[in-house]
């Protein structure tokens, strides 16, 4: 997926970082829940987010029920269907991924910064800011 617009107002960087990018990847797996026996079928939809300008991820993770076996616990629960198709799960993940958006970048430190408060601090400066 692109991550253009996650990054539209992303801190610039002071140092040559690479630019962002973004990895995903899809899996099925058969997995009880809690000590049930019976497995369900699960679709794994996972991304991950990499913010070079922040130095960090952001990784997503959405698990999707294929089938739920009628002897897992989750088959009591009244909304406990399939969750549609494999096809249908990558787009509702690409629709998740593509409407993600940073609102506040402040939650972030770049390394640059970080630099700079352990030298101010060890400096006995404090920061502006």
């Amino acid at each position: 997926p692109e991550v253009a617009e996650l990054l539209t107002d992303a801190p610039e960087s002071t140092t040559n970082v690479a630019a962002p990018s973004c990895w995903s990847l899809i899996g099925v797996q058969q997995v009880a829940k809690f000590k049930d026996t019976d497995k369900n079928t699960v679709c794994v939809h996972v991304a991950v987010i990499r913010l070079p300008c922040v130095d960090s991820d952001i990784v997503v993770h959405f698990n999707q029920p294929l089938e739920i076996s009628e002897g897992s616990s989750s088959a009591l629960l009244a909304n406990a269907l399939p969750a549609g198709t494999v096809e249908q799960g990558n787009d509702l993940f690409f629709a998740m991924l593509t409407s993600l958006k940073v609102r506040d970048w402040g939650l972030f430190s770049s390394p640059d910064e970080d630099e700079e408060q352990e030298e101010d601090a060890s400096s006995g400066v404090a920061a502006a800011g």
